[in-house]
């Protein structure tokens, strides 16, 4: 009987709670938008997302937050390093690109130096394409 009464109660509250902030989020999107269609950004209004969510948080749910939010950051920052070192590795075959079309040039008028030139890169670039196959098979 007591935890019936219990139940009821608790259900009671809970529906309190939703309306209430129904009603809060009605208010706030009434507010926003008469805001919004007289002018598009207030002076002072200063949004600070995560002081909005930690207010909307209960006190269990915080621990989540902030590994969600830590595990967000390192993401990030683990996408920033791979754009880095695609960007750097770009770079490096641009210059070498330069390099070969220089060599190219400056030694059009010796075709035998320019051949065993081109003979050992292309041997530097076998044995690099054939090590690089062996670290991805490890």
């Amino acid at each position: 009987m007591e935890n019936e009464i219990k139940n009821e109660a608790l259900e009671e509250a809970k529906e309190e709670v939703k309306e209430e902030a129904k009603e809060e989020v009605k208010e706030e999107t009434k507010e926003n938008s008469t805001e919004n269609f007289i002018r598009f950004k207030s002076e002072n209004d200063s949004f600070d997302r995560e002081e909005w969510i930690l207010s909307r948080l209960r006190e269990e749910d915080i621990m989540e937050y902030l590994r969600m939010e830590e595990k967000k950051s390192e993401l990030l920052l683990e996408m920033k390093k791979v754009r880095e070192e695609r960007i750097f590795f770009a770079f490096q075959i641009l210059m070498l690109l330069f390099a070969v079309i220089f060599i190219v040039y400056f030694l059009k008028d010796s075709p035998t130096v320019l051949v065993n030139i081109l003979y050992i890169t292309g041997i530097i670039a076998v044995l690099w394409i054939l090590k690089k196959k062996e670290k991805n098979e490890k």
